[in-house]
């Protein structure tokens, strides 16, 4: 055992790290950044296409009065 089989095996324990959950305030602090980035470029593109989007945070108004908001996925915070 010992070396050899951390040299085999040494990404699934690694991996294991990523199954410790976070914290609440850390996985605010990432969220956040997260959802403002992705309305962003969510924007970007849809401009890009020719659909004018106006963006305030991570809410953005589409023509015709349509809201779309970039939400935190809810599965991801225990919920």
């Amino acid at each position: 055992m010992g070396t050899d089989v951390l040299k085999r095996h040494w990404f699934a324990f690694f991996f294991l790290i990523f199954m410790i959950p976070l914290p609440v305030a850390l996985y605010a602090r990432i969220a956040s950044p997260l959802q403002l980035l992705v309305s962003e470029v969510a924007t970007e593109v849809l401009n890009s296409t020719g659909v004018p989007v106006l963006r305030e945070g991570n809410m953005m108004t589409l023509p015709r009065g349509v809201r779309m908001f970039v939400a935190e996925r809810a599965a991801a915070c225990g919920s």
